[in-house]
C-alpha cells in the first residue's frame, strides 16, 4: 500500500499543474479507485469525490473550462506516513519530474508542513499541505500554484 499511496500522490502532482479536466482525472485515477460519487456543481465550482482502499479524495474544478484546481486527500495513517516521507525526501533528491524545484517548509512549529513543487521552466506548480494532527484523521491538501 505505501507504493500505491506514493503513486497516487505523484499522479495528483502531475494532474494539478496542467489543470486537468474531470474526465482525465477519472481516467488516470481509475486503477486506484473503488468508488465514485456523482459530480456536483456549487458556487461556480465542480466537485468530484473518489474513494479507494486507503483514501478518499475530493477534487475541485474551477473556471469556465472546469480545470482541476485543488484536491483534498484523506488517507489512512500508513498512507499518510508513506507520502509524507516521500515528500520530505524530494527537495534533496534528484528524481525528476517532481524534484525540479521542491521546497519543504515547516510552519506552526512543524505541525502544518508544506511541500512546494515548481516546474523547472515556468508553468504552474503544486503546493501540498500536510495536516496530520489527529491520530486517525490524516489530510493532504494539494493546490495549484
Amino acid at each position: 500500500m505505501p507504493s500505491e499511496a506514493i503513486r497516487l500522490f505523484k499522479l495528483l502532482c502531475d494532474l494539478l499543474p496542467i489543470g486537468a479536466a474531470e474526465a482525465i482525472v477519472r481516467q488516470r485515477l481509475k486503477p486506484l479507485t473503488t468508488a465514485a460519487n456523482p459530480v456536483r456543481n456549487q458556487l461556480g465550482r465542480t466537485y468530484l469525490t473518489l474513494g479507494g482502499a486507503f483514501f478518499k479524495l475530493t477534487a475541485i474544478f474551477e473556471g469556465d473550462a472546469r480545470n482541476l484546481y485543488q484536491v483534498t486527500l484523506r488517507v489512512t495513517p500508513a498512507a499518510y506516513a508513506a507520502i509524507r516521507t516521500f515528500a520530505r525526501a524530494l527537495p534533496g533528491a534528484a528524481a525528476p519530474p517532481l524534484a525540479a524545484a521542491a521546497e519543504w517548509q515547516n510552519s506552526w512549529l512543524g505541525l502544518l508542513p508544506r511541500l512546494r513543487l515548481r516546474p523547472a521552466a515556468g508553468g504552474k506548480g503544486v503546493s501540498a499541505r500536510f495536516v496530520g494532527l489527529m491520530p486517525t484523521k490524516k489530510v493532504i491538501v494539494l493546490t495549484q500554484l
